[in-house]
């Protein structure tokens, strides 16, 4: 450790203790070590520091002022470099030969060696977008491609490079369409005006989908209902597979809650393991009948669990109960929050979100092995090196 000599202190009052505080000094104690062996070394030191800072300082004055006799003669005598290798040799090449082509290659250099990355790790992510204008065999109308909506769901097929989208609500009714849009081939298809017709979910938003890409095949659980239309039968939860090779839709369960799965939620989360052939589905609210029961708690949001769902036996299991609790292996549910699964870790790894009134922020992976919690990042440390991402959320009114 280096240490500094100062000969002066000063004291800047920035707070008040009380409303009449006096901001006079009363007493003041310092600290520190006399012993000629640590003290001399520090001396030493600084006098040196401040040698190589004003030797430099009359480098970067004579190169500027292009004073090259100077600035060679007292870089010789001193053996104290101005900066940088490349950094000399990058204004050799700009400012005194005019190479842009050889400053173009000396910056891929740095690049290439990773000069840059300490630097840009410390940059915040900005978002590019493009907008895509999909083909049309139709002209512009309703008919070649899904209208304006929001609360749908997409889903993308990596292998056939091929995006489905179901639902949604159009600002006056949800949406039972269902579309595929091709990315090689930059065009929609409609494969289905109303899936409801065609044994498939009736019109809904705010429910999640999942893709198997080895089976081909998409499931799709929850939906919100308003207030004013929920009731015993209405808010059961339904639960949909649609086969992509057939194009046929299956109704797997006429209610998850009867058969020990989540009940019906809306803005949960879903993924899919496709090796294991499970769905995982945490969080998202749970609809209630409202005024259906006289106790103060009915009007407190409920949150749903961490569930698994075996495809092939059609069972589902709790994992992790809703807890309330922030323990470091508690699960707290919530809503509007990012879920993905890690196929090669066998993790759910979770982000954010909002629990009632409280906006979340933390990182935390769920192995599904071992039913262990690991706690990334609880959202309440900044790192000073790296920023955090927001707060993700979605905001509902009922």
């Amino acid at each position: 450790m280096a240490y500094v000599q100062h000969k002066l202190l000063m004291w800047l009052p920035l707070l008040s203790w009380g409303p009449s505080f006096n901001f006079s000094i009363w007493y003041v104690e310092l600290n520190g070590i006399d012993d000629p062996d640590v003290v001399q070394p520090c001396l030493n030191w600084y006098s040196k520091y401040r040698e190589q800072e004003a030797i430099r300082l009359c480098l970067k004055h004579f190169r500027q002022h292009n004073y090259t006799e100077a600035f060679e003669s007292l870089q010789k005598k001193t053996k104290i470099a101005l900066e940088h290798p490349m950094l000399t040799d990058l204004h050799e090449k700009l400012v005194l030969k005019g190479d842009f082509n050889a400053c173009e290659e000396l910056i891929e250099k740095a690049v290439n060696d990773g000069l840059f990355n300490q630097y840009i790790s410390q940059q915040e992510y900005k978002p590019r977008w493009g907008q895509i204008i999909p083909k049309s065999t139709k002209g512009d109308g309703e008919d070649s491609r899904p209208g304006m909506r929001g609360g749908h769901q997409m889903v993308i097929d990596v292998q056939t490079e091929t995006v489905y989208l179901f639902g949604g609500w159009d600002g006056t009714q949800d949406l039972a369409d269902f579309w595929a849009y091709s990315v090689k081939e930059n065009q929609w298809t409609c494969i289905s005006r109303d899936t409801e017709k065609e044994n498939g979910p009736t019109a809904r938003s705010c429910h999640k989908m999942c893709i198997d890409i080895q089976r081909r095949q998409i499931y799709t659980l929850g939906r919100y209902l308003d207030s004013s239309v929920r009731n015993s039968k209405s808010l059961k939860s339904d639960f949909y597979r649609y086969d992509i090779d057939t194009n046929t839709w299956m109704l797997l369960s006429e209610d998850t809650a009867a058969d020990g799965g989540p009940k019906l939620v809306f803005d949960h989360q879903m993924c899919m393991d496709s090796e294991k052939h499970m769905i995982y589905t945490f969080g998202g609210r749970i609809l209630t009948c409202n005024g259906s029961v006289d106790d103060s708690r009915a009007s407190e949001p409920q949150f749903s669990g961490l569930f698994a769902f075996d495809c092939q036996c059609r069972l589902w299991k709790l994992l992790r109960e809703d807890s309330c609790n922030a323990g470091p292996e508690d699960v707290q549910s919530r809503i509007g929050h990012c879920m993905l699964f890690h196929s090669k870790n066998r993790c759910l790894y979770m982000f954010g979100g909002q629990r009632s009134k409280t906006y979340l922020n933390d990182f935390f992976s769920y192995d599904v092995d071992s039913d262990h919690v690991d706690i990334i990042s609880d959202g309440t440390k900044k790192d000073s090196g790296m920023g955090e991402a927001g707060i993700g959320f979605t905001s509902w009114c009922d």
